[in-house]
Formats: structure tokens, sequence, C-alpha cells
């Protein structure tokens, strides 16, 4: 599961409703992606695991900040749980309407976090299958695999840490 780093002591405990929600998502978008496109970017709930804990964190919650969390959640909420948002307290029954970079930077942190789990699974779970290499397509598009190696390599929490400033 891909938290947000430097708030990682604030991460749901493992008992939470939304890492379940998260496998059915990630599940979800096997089923329906067909075998020969990639999957781009983090389920909704995947999105909320990572913005969660940075919004217990003063230091993160930016106006920008707050209103992707809020319209992640709302998203969320709508596409994943028996709860109507429309019922629940101030500020979850408010889905705020983003702007392009708003909405252009909560894709790109969605895309990050997917690009990170992919990564994970290479490094951690992939050599498991004794299968000797794992083709660029699996986490990077087309731009970033003509863009340079050294920097395509970098795959770390740090790489998302820009898109903490929503």
């Amino acid at each position: 599961m891909v938290v947000h780093e430097p708030t990682k002591e604030y991460a749901p405990d493992p008992g939470n409703e939304l890492y379940t929600d998260v496998r059915k998502a990630r599940l979800k978008q096997i089923i329906e992606t067909p075998l020969d496109e990639r999957i781009s970017y983090a389920s909704w709930p995947e999105t909320v695991a990572y913005l969660e804990p940075a919004s217990k964190d003063r230091r993160y919650t930016t106006k920008d900040f707050e209103e992707a969390y809020r319209h992640s959640l709302r998203t969320y909420l709508d596409e994943w749980t028996p709860l109507d948002p429309d019922d629940q307290p101030e500020p979850l029954c408010n889905d705020p309407d983003l702007d392009d970079a708003q909405a252009g930077a909560l894709g790109e942190l969605r895309y990050g976090i997917k690009k990170d789990r992919d990564k994970y699974f290479v490094d951690n779970v992939y050599d498991d299958l004794a299968i000797e290499t794992v083709p660029e397509e699996f986490w990077l598009n087309h731009y970033e695999q003509q863009a340079d190696q050294t920097h395509i390599n970098e795959y770390s929490q740090a790489a998302l840490a820009g898109f903490t400033d929503l």
C-alpha cells in the first residue's frame, strides 16, 4: 500500500475497511481492463489511502490539497461505499469543482501512485515468478521510455514528493 511517506505514522490501521476497498478496486481494474492495455492510474480508494495520512498533518493541508482530498474521498464514497455522501457532515457532502490545474495535479498523483505500486511489484514480487526481465511497458508510458534512463530508474517515495503540494 502506498501512503504519503512523511506522514505514514498517521496511516489507517491495517484492519481498516479502506484497505479492503483498495484490494477490491485493484481487482476490478484488472478484470475490466483489456489485456493489451495498461492500467495507468491508481484507483480512488488507493488515492484516498495515500492522501489520508497527509490530511492529518497541517503542513500538507493547503487549499488545493484539501480540495483534491475531498474530491478523491467523495469519488471513493460514491463508488465504493454504501454511505450517501450527501448525508455526511460538511465538508464530505461537498464535491469541489477542480480546475484544470488541480485535476491535472491529481491525475499526476494517481499516475505516480500506480507507477510506484508497479515498481514495488517488480522489485519485490516479480522475481519470485522466475521470469528474467520485466518489460518497461509494465510501468512506463511511451514518453517515459524515451526519457533519460538514469532518470527513469529513480523510483522511490521521493519521486512522489512533488505531488504533495496539490
